[in-house]
């Protein structure tokens, strides 16, 4: 194998859209998710009970993050997991611009995906891509094309299959609508307190460093760890009713 060969390595990406518009409530929520994002490089890099960083995670994880209301913006790009530091100077406003921000990332990952090779000894494509959206499940206004978005989004024909999990957080979620913005098997909710906000952050560091290790081994579905008690996984059996928090 060439020093060329050697030199590239099968990616992980993982992308974050974080929901920062008005509706996201108090800043100390949104403090929460800022304090997470900006520990999960810690809890994978530097494992808080002493433990060596997994090694196969280090060399395939990658991450990018951006935020959104009125408008999206870039808050990391995406680095390796050792270089994740995003930019957290924001606070809670605007309207839930969902669509835009699915524009967006749909053009990132597209953009910086590595596809399959000819004449590369040993290259592969990255795996696909794993996308999270955080939000508190109110997309607004009404006439923005989230749905046309989301289906942009998921119909990618490269990479194929790209990984869509929505996460909502509060106590107001309008699951209504987090279910529509989701995919059946692949919604999360959790609460607005700190214990909550750790739970979940120490779970999606979990769920990464599973994926990094089981993807290798030829296991292309994303496999999550097991959710915490305060990590309420989407049950499709019970559905929501239009029109109605529950």
């Amino acid at each position: 194998m060439s020093d060329t060969d050697q030199k590239i390595k099968r990616r992980l990406a993982v992308y974050f859209i974080v929901d920062c518009s008005k509706s996201m409530g108090d800043d100390s929520a949104m403090d929460e998710v800022k304090k997470g994002l900006r520990d999960l490089r810690n809890r994978i890099v530097e494992p808080p009970d002493g433990r060596a960083p997994d090694r196969q995670t280090i060399t395939t994880l990658w991450v990018a993050a951006y935020r959104f209301s009125n408008d999206p913006y870039e808050i990391s790009p995406l680095v390796p997991i050792r270089d994740f530091a995003p930019n957290l100077d924001f606070q809670p406003a605007g309207q839930t611009m969902v669509s835009k921000a699915l524009y967006l990332v749909h053009d990132k990952v597209q953009q910086n995906f590595r596809p399959p090779m000819s004449g590369m000894h040993g290259y592969k494509a990255d795996y696909r891509p794993i996308v999270f959206l955080l939000t508190d499940g109110e997309p607004d206004p009404p006439g923005d094309p989230w749905a046309e978005a989301k289906r942009r989004l998921l119909d990618m024909r490269n990479p194929k299959l790209l990984r869509y999990i929505v996460v909502g957080f509060g106590d107001g979620i309008a699951r209504e609508n987090l279910y529509a913005l989701g995919e059946a098997g692949n919604v999360f909710h959790f609460g607005r307190d700190r214990e909550s906000f750790e739970d979940f952050f120490d779970w999606v560091s979990s769920s990464l460093v599973l994926a990094s290790n089981s993807l290798p081994h030829g296991d292309e579905e994303f496999e999550v760890a097991d959710t915490p008690n305060r990590v309420q996984y989407g049950d499709w059996s019970d559905p929501p009713k239009p029109g109605g928090r529950q």
